[in-house]
Order: structure tokens, then sequence, then C-alpha cells
């Protein structure tokens, strides 16, 4: 499967970049994780539904797959009670659906049929903070949000429920300063940037 075969190469990927040498944790950009946690997934089934702006979908034409499979893996890692629906059925939905963005989260997960939905909205997805600018640092930053579906059905009259959860996530990498300007493997920054991200968020759904 695709998916797979993306959390793969990034697990697999060397260091290219001529120079890097060993990062420690912090300086590869895996900055522990901030915000209130949430630890209600545990046994849950979850739909993973990624936003990208359509510039940055443009530009990096495989972002949503991308950061759906670098989920996915984080999850089952750390989170392997948790029933992921595959994030393909998940694209392919949101293709074929116009309008989708304007549906409340918990009736997204009903319609998936799943207990939980992990809404992700990129706010920014760049390999270069600075426009232009040649020394790479990537930049993952998005508006995450959890939504319960499996709860009770408000009242017709009554508006959608907010999320159970939200939080604001933002991995750079590297995470102190741009590269030099002689490492130019933008695809390996951009794969550390995914990377980081993923290991952030799913940071705040299970205990360290």
């Amino acid at each position: 499967m695709r998916s797979n075969s993306v959390a793969r190469a990034a697990l697999l990927l060397p260091l290219l970049l001529a120079g890097c040498g060993l990062f420690t944790p912090r300086e590869a950009g895996r900055t522990p994780p901030y915000g209130s946690p949430y630890a209600g997934l545990n046994n849950k089934s979850v739909a993973i539904v990624v936003y990208v702006p359509p510039a940055a979908a443009n530009e990096y034409t495989g972002a949503r797959d991308e950061i759906s499979s670098f989920i996915t893996a984080q999850f089952r890692e750390h989170l392997p009670t948790v029933q992921l629906l595959n994030p393909q059925i998940v694209m392919n939905w949101q293709d074929d659906t116009l309008n989708w963005q304007a549906l409340s989260g918990d009736a997204v997960g009903k319609h998936f049929g799943v207990d939980r939905v992990l809404y992700v909205e990129v706010l920014s997805y760049t390999s270069r903070k600075v426009l232009k600018y040649s020394n790479m640092q990537g930049d993952l930053r998005a508006l995450c949000k959890i939504y319960q579906s499996d709860a009770p059905a408000p009242p017709p009259a009554a508006p959608a429920p907010p999320p159970a959860w939200t939080g604001l996530v933002d991995a750079f990498w590297p995470l102190s300063r741009p590269l030099d300007p002689t490492q130019t493997n933008e695809a390996a920054v951009r794969l550390h940037t995914l990377e980081a991200f993923a290991d952030q968020l799913v940071g705040h759904f299970y205990e360290h």
C-alpha cells in the first residue's frame, strides 16, 4: 500500500544531508508534546481527516497522503489498540464530496462509522521558513481537533458539539536553525519534518 511505503521510507531514509551528523531528539525537531493530553483514543476506531489548503496542495501534491501516513505510523507504534480507518478511504471521500468541510466533525465520524475523528487543518507546510531563502528548514503547522462521534446525538435544533480536544502543532526540522546552504536535499527535510509533526501530535494521546 502506498501509505505504508511512505511511512517505511521515513524510517529507513538515511541522513543524506552532508555534515548533519547524528541529532539528539531535540535537535532533530522531536520536541516533547505540549498542550493538554487526551486519553480518549484507546480501543477506539478513528478516521484521520487532513485538510491541506490549495496553495500548499499545489506545491506538495502528496502532502495529504504523507501527513496521514506519518500519523498512522505513530499510532501503530504507540497506540496499537486504536483501529484506524484506511486514510485512502477518507481521501477518496474528500475528493468525491463537494463542500465536505461544511460537515460537522461528529457527522463525518458517523458517516464512516468510527468513534473518533482526528481532523488536521494544515496552516503552513514549507521546506523554507523564508520564501526564496536558500537555507532550508521544514515547518509543518496545523490546527488539530478530535471529535467524538460515538456520543449521544444532540437535539435537532442544537448546534453541533464542539471538539473534545484541540491543539496547535508546529513542528520544525531542524529545530534550532536552518540548514547550511550546501545541504540541498529538500525531500529529506520534508520527511524529517513530517516525522517530527506526527511524533508531536500523537504524543498528546499516550503516556510517555
